[in-house]
């Protein structure tokens, strides 16, 4: 009779493995597109079909669209629940604050410094950039740990 070892009880079990940081990774950005793209649907739902204010409709889509990747993040990009939902929520949200600092910080510094008017150039770039290297690591480390 075979005795089984660590490795093979952990496969064997209904919990799902963590994705490696590359798997995880690409995860991540797939996450974020799905929950940008449900950010824009929400808004464009309650602005332009239900008739809200904008900055409504724009709140209501942001909270969508972080719930979608909180979640996403949680069940499928790093497969975490050893944690409670709320600790991790908990912990989401001060990544989350600290992703919208460094993401207006950016933007500002990049259109003081250039002088450029055109500030979305600014937003899309630095948003790349805090994305791939705050709220990856971030997530990853803290959040989903």
């Amino acid at each position: 009779m075979k005795e089984s070892t660590s490795q093979e009880s952990t496969s064997n079990s209904l919990t799902p493995e963590r994705p490696r940081t590359f798997v995880s990774f690409l995860r991540a950005q797939v996450a974020s597109l799905v929950a940008t793209a449900a950010d824009f649907a929400m808004t464009f739902l309650c602005k332009d079909i239900f008739g809200w204010w904008y900055v409504l409709a724009t709140a209501i889509g942001a909270l969508v669209g972080t719930v979608v990747n909180f979640m996403m993040g949680r069940n499928w990009v790093f497969v975490s629940k050893e944690r409670g939902v709320w600790s991790q929520a908990m912990r989401y949200g001060i990544v989350s604050i600290g992703s919208l600092l460094l993401n207006t910080f950016g933007v500002w510094i990049w259109v003081e410094a250039t002088h450029e008017g055109w500030v979305y150039p600014a937003k899309v770039v630095v948003g790349i950039l805090v994305g791939f290297t705050w709220n990856f690591f971030m997530q990853k480390n803290f959040v989903y740990k």
